[in-house]
């Protein structure tokens, strides 16, 4: 999954640069062994970790692991 997030933010970032713009995106991403019941959980550990990669200088990815 991270490989995928690498590649959307990579090919995203040239589209624009080539168009003049220049942009940075924050992921982040949630991976469980057994998923949890309910996709609020995984949605709110993606956003915990997006705003972590925010804070640790943004134009990051930060994953958490369950």
């Amino acid at each position: 999954a991270l490989c995928v997030i690498q590649k959307i933010r990579d090919d995203c970032r040239e589209g624009l640069r080539e168009k003049g713009h220049k942009i940075t995106a924050s992921f982040g991403l949630a991976a469980y062994a057994t998923p949890p019941e309910k996709l609020e959980d995984i949605i709110g550990q993606a956003d915990s970790a997006m705003y972590r990669a925010k804070q640790a200088g943004k134009d990051r990815i930060m994953s958490q692991n369950h």
